[in-house]
């Protein structure tokens, strides 16, 4: 956390190297009271942590790892649909990293993992409220608007979710795979792929309405 006004440092987290917090690389998601951050884990490793901080000081209020590995190296609960059955601490080879940024309203957060499952936590106390599986990666921060949370995934496709709940409202294939977030304006949502098109999509029901080819993603 750096003070605007002269560009020094109020807080940092962690406040000194620690190999069990490994690269912090996506936006982190801010509220009144808490920031809630995401890691790629211990060094070497793809087990993903997320951290909820105080917003003033940086300290870390809770955290909820992805699998039994990340949940040992920190002391973090491990949260529903994570992989279990590990066997002395090696667990099945699921990459779990937060890559994406990580939306946070109404003190729940938001946020995919690079294994394709979609978490909403409640910000103040770390617990898992649903999660959701897409089929593969997501690499950007879930948007949130009104009642659905909209998912873009490296499997293709843009998710509509019911935001109370995670359960699936519609599913749209664009043809190639999706890194970025989406855009939601006046009930459209736009989405580039990596299939060189630019797209919009009904935001109630999923269907494009219209699509403008580019020279690149």
């Amino acid at each position: 956390a750096v003070n605007l006004a002269d560009g020094k440092q109020v807080w940092a987290f962690p406040t000194a190297v620690n190999n069990n917090i490994s690269q912090i690389v996506s936006r982190p998601g801010v509220s009144a009271d808490v920031i809630v951050v995401g890691s790629e884990g211990a060094s070497s490793t793809y087990s993903g942590i997320a951290y909820g901080l105080d917003r003033n000081t940086g300290t870390q209020k809770w955290c909820l790892a992805f699998d039994e590995k990340g949940a040992s190296a920190q002391n973090c609960p491990l949260a529903a649909g994570s992989p279990t059955g590990s066997f002395l601490g090696i667990g099945p080879a699921v990459d779990d990293r937060i890559l994406g940024g990580i939306g946070l309203t109404n003190n729940v957060a938001y946020f995919g993992l690079a294994s394709g499952m979609v978490y909403a936590v409640d910000a103040e106390t770390g617990k898992d409220l649903w999660h959701f599986q897409a089929e593969r990666d997501v690499w950007a921060a879930p948007q949130v608007v009104s009642d659905t949370v909209y998912v873009t995934s490296l499997d293709h496709h843009v998710y509509a979710l019911e935001r109370a709940t995670g359960n699936l409202l519609w599913k749209t294939d664009m043809g190639a795979a999706v890194a970025g977030e989406p855009t939601y304006d006046q009930g459209m949502l736009y989405v580039g792929t990596f299939g060189n098109r630019m797209a919009a999509l009904d935001a109630t029901t999923g269907e494009e309405k219209w699509s403008f080819t580019t020279m690149n993603w």
